[in-house]
């Protein structure tokens, strides 16, 4: 490149920038103080979930952090059985793989989708779920409509969707996630409002 000159021409160069936002200590004094109190006793799936949720805060990419968010609300999953209507529907199905001429490995296959299908999907679950944090809003969404638009994004970067949805859009996400993912520890834990915060 050429600059031209009216005088001794100076070129700086900043390197990569890092910041970080830090809490103030009196809040989280106040919740540390809080918790001690508490008497917990909370579920091997509540323990997982704050654990990603708390490992969460060292990711700094917005796609790792904003899965890891996720992950945490899978872990709170507890699917239930599925209608006896449909129930009765895979069990056709399930006669329909064991009755065929397909390969073992191929049947084997099918059996295992199948037999996860007597479930709620997760989507199904994780809307129930959301809806128990009815009356708050997430994003300037419903809980159940915020953790839809979650589940479509995380599907959008785990399947690998073209074009990927953008970093601005998937830290915005996560940001607003994080509080959603700490009032359903709260909730599902026995923590009270927000003490998971």
């Amino acid at each position: 490149m050429i600059y031209e000159s009216s005088g001794k021409t100076l070129f700086g160069y900043v390197g990569t920038a890092t910041g970080q936002v830090g809490k103030q200590i009196e809040p989280f004094a106040s919740t540390i103080t809080e918790l001690a109190a508490v008497d917990l006793d909370l579920t091997p799936q509540v323990q997982l979930a704050y654990e990603l949720y708390s490992a969460s805060f060292s990711e700094k990419d917005a796609d790792s952090r904003f899965l890891m968010l996720m992950m945490a609300v899978e872990t709170l999953l507890d699917r239930k059985p599925r209608s006896n209507e449909s129930l009765e529907v895979v069990a056709s199905l399930e006669k329909l793989v064991k009755d065929s001429n397909l390969l073992e490995e191929e049947a084997n296959s099918l059996r295992g989708a199948l037999k996860d299908m007597r479930l709620e999907s997760i989507g199904q679950a994780g809307r129930r779920v959301a809806s128990l944090l009815n009356g708050s809003t997430y994003q300037g969404d419903s809980p159940v409509i915020f953790f839809r638009r979650c589940y479509s994004l995380r599907s959008a970067l785990v399947h690998g969707n073209s074009p990927r949805p953008s970093v601005a859009d998937t830290g915005l996400r996560a940001a607003h996630l994080e509080h959603f993912v700490a009032d359903l520890i709260a909730v599902l834990g026995g923590l009270g409002d927000n003490l998971a915060r």
